[in-house]
């Protein structure tokens, strides 16, 4: 199997090359979603992922979010990620796999931000939608860790106020005290204020699924198909066992 060749290629190399990693954020979209946003007031769901690979965790992710009533969802990923410098497939590879398994979902959209902050993104999602439209960020424990760190930030009180006067988040734990972990984090006396800008979600039985662990199984030669979702599983294994291909940063 191999898709690697055609429009949908030409298309992500496209905005591969159109978003710079330096200068204004700014987010360029490979699919926009068919349905998508009507009206003022629409609710905008941005998922922000290195999605390496797509998992099903987060499929329960995306499920949930769309219980909560979200008009569309953007799945993100970043040009560089501000954390993580080495990953398992090259940014093209994995926006191609979640163009593939989404190609046919009339509510999701798939973009590229130029630049790993929240708060970047936030200012970059101002224009590329409404004004008018609510931003929910859908993210895992560990991520809301990170956005409430205060040394990703020059001056960590007014960028996090600005980020949570912009948009709301809604945070899936991990494992069975997922809600327990996040609710004490948020009654942290520097994090209180935020506490009415998050909801909980609740991704059981996918919650201990991890995108490290699909990467090792298949390393090991091991079964992927309890994490990751079926109609990738073949481009999973393509890609992940090819090696030495370069990433286009």
């Amino acid at each position: 199997m191999d898709l690697r060749r055609g429009a949908v290629v030409e298309a992500i190399r496209r905005v591969v090359e159109a978003t710079p990693s330096e200068g204004t954020p700014v987010i360029n979209l490979v699919r926009r979603a068919p349905r998508g946003l009507s009206g003022e007031g629409s609710k905008l769901g941005v998922f922000p992922a290195s999605f390496d690979p797509l998992t099903k965790a987060h499929l329960a992710i995306i499920r949930e979010a769309r219980k909560a009533g979200l008009d569309e969802i953007l799945l993100l990923l970043d040009r560089i990620n501000a954390d993580k410098r080495s990953f398992g497939a090259s940014l093209e590879d994995r926006l191609l796999l979640v163009c593939h398994f989404f190609k046919d979902d009339a509510d999701i959209s798939i973009g590229l931000s130029s630049h790993g902050l929240f708060r970047e993104k936030l200012h970059a999602l101002k224009r590329l939608y409404s004004p008018a439209t609510r931003t929910w960020f859908l993210v895992g424990y560990d991520t809301i860790l990170r956005v409430l760190d205060r040394k990703y930030y020059r001056d960590g009180e007014v960028a996090l106020d600005e980020l949570f006067a912009g948009g709301e988040f809604l945070v899936a734990g991990r494992g069975h005290e997922g809600e327990k972990d996040i609710m004490a984090l948020f009654a942290r006396e520097e994090n209180k204020r935020f506490r009415n800008g998050v909801e909980v979600i609740d991704i059981t039985p996918f919650a201990f699924i991890s995108a490290t662990e699909a990467r090792e199984r298949i390393g090991r030669g091991e079964p992927i198909e309890p994490l990751i979702p079926e109609g990738i599983v073949p481009l999973v294994r393509e890609i992940y066992r090819i090696e030495g291909g370069a990433e286009v940063v």
